[in-house]
């Protein structure tokens, strides 16, 4: 089952297109951050980024698609949550 936090997780992580930036910003380690994206993406059933370069990651088609329906999903709380 996903947890909220993985999904709050996985949003602010593609908001931001850097795990680094969005783990300062969530308060959380970098390896939980990852370890927490890795969960969400087996829960999903496939991956969602691809890495750009070193420091930047991206949405892949399926990311894009999860990101639409997570913002769908999390309208007014995601305001609060992924930009707090």
């Amino acid at each position: 089952m996903i947890k909220l936090t993985e999904w709050l997780y996985f949003m602010k992580v593609a908001e931001l297109q850097n795990s680094t930036r969005a783990s300062i910003h969530l308060h959380v380690s970098q390896p939980s951050l990852s370890r927490s994206i890795k969960s969400f993406e087996r829960e999903i059933g496939y991956p969602l980024f691809e890495r750009a370069d070193r420091n930047r990651i991206h949405l892949n088609r399926q990311g894009e698609a999860v990101y639409r329906h997570g913002k769908a999903v999390f309208a007014d709380d995601c305001d609060v949550f992924c930009k707090g």
